[in-house]
């Protein structure tokens, strides 16, 4: 369904096909809002963003894009390989806690620039992704500027369109589409008070969920060779 049809066919389901009582921009608020929280809960858009980020000499810490929302929780064991740096990712860094660089490397604010071996994500205030230590002039000149992020981002705000959610997925369109309608029903139901309608949803949304993590989990899968791709010694 494109985002107009989902539009509308929300409005329906919730009596509301004429938008009296609620705007089609309130509508496509709360739309907005459940499909970011279902990114962030089921991590279904992910990608390598080689574009946000560029090393400065010396500088340690640069804003994250406000489409940034997390590192992936799959993969989260591998120590390396979210965040890489240098020309086509040369140096795959580590990923490290600020509260262990304090314990573990004291003053390091104040360390020399040099090759980076870390990254570490500030939340608080104004997001930001640093690097430790922080990049070298001669760093720059010899392996380059650029810097990969492995990361789940928010996609494009739902507008009434043909494009369909979650950024125009064609490979989204069964059990998240749905679940992006059932949600955003039931959260209008439930500032509409109608809290028994609200809770029958709720169950059918609870088996959806299982479904959509099925299918994100399996659009992760790397397969492994098998009959004729075998390679034989």
């Amino acid at each position: 369904m494109t985002n107009t049809e989902i539009l509308n066919a929300v409005a329906q389901a919730v009596n509301d096909a004429q938008f009296r009582k609620r705007t089609k921009a309130s509508f496509l608020g709360v739309l907005t809002n459940t499909q970011d929280s279902l990114v962030e809960k089921f991590e279904c858009l992910r990608k390598i963003d080689s574009s946000s980020f560029t090393l400065v000499a010396d500088t340690g810490e640069y804003n994250v894009p406000s489409t940034f929302v997390k590192f992936p929780s799959q993969g989260a064991e591998v120590s390396r390989g979210f965040v890489s740096v240098g020309t086509n990712g040369r140096f795959p860094l580590q990923s490290i806690a600020t509260e262990i660089l304090d314990n573990r490397y004291p003053y390091w604010r104040a360390t020399a620039s040099g090759t980076p071996e870390f990254y570490y994500l500030i939340k608080s205030g104004t997001p930001k992704l640093g690097f430790y230590p922080k990049p070298s002039s001669t760093f720059i000149s010899t392996y380059g500027s650029a810097v990969y992020a492995d990361i789940i981002y928010r996609p494009s705000a739902i507008i009434e369109d043909a494009n369909l959610p979650f950024d125009n997925s064609y490979a989204l369109q069964g059990v998240l589409q749905r679940m992006l309608r059932f949600q955003t029903i039931w959260q209008l139901l439930v500032e509409d008070k109608s809290f028994s309608d609200a809770d029958r949803l709720e169950v059918k949304i609870l088996k959806m969920e299982e479904d959509a993590r099925d299918l994100v989990e399996t659009m992760l899968i790397v397969p492994s060779p098998h009959g004729f791709e075998e390679s034989h010694a």
